[in-house]
């Protein structure tokens, strides 16, 4: 029974990572039931930032937690894509910066 319980919970969850401006991002990501779950890390955060995510319509929407600590910040959530080589796109509007563009890889 426990290596179906761990094949259903590998195949539920997909994990990306990735960096951009030395702020190390990590998705949690549940195709199966559209929810994401987010970690942002790095000086500029002054820590850690953690919360979920779902795509409704398109859209990208947060948790209410995750947005407003975000919104703090000036920092924004434009897309996110899927892209055909394993890897998650996530377009964000940040402070000085502008629209950055941080490409997550499937591990």
């Amino acid at each position: 029974m426990l290596p179906l319980l761990v094949l259903i919970v590998s195949y539920a969850s997909q994990l990306y990572i990735g960096s951009l401006l030395g702020v190390r991002v990590r998705v949690e990501l549940n195709e199966r039931i559209g929810v994401a779950s987010l970690t942002l890390a790095g000086f500029s955060f002054a820590g850690e930032l953690s919360g979920n995510a779902w795509i409704k319509n398109g859209n990208v929407v947060l948790s209410p937690q995750l947005a407003h600590a975000l919104k703090r910040r000036k920092c924004s959530v434009i897309k996110v894509t899927k892209q055909k080589d394993h890897t998650l796109g996530v377009m964000l509007q940040l402070p000085f910066f502008g629209r950055r563009s941080v490409s997550l890889t499937h591990v």
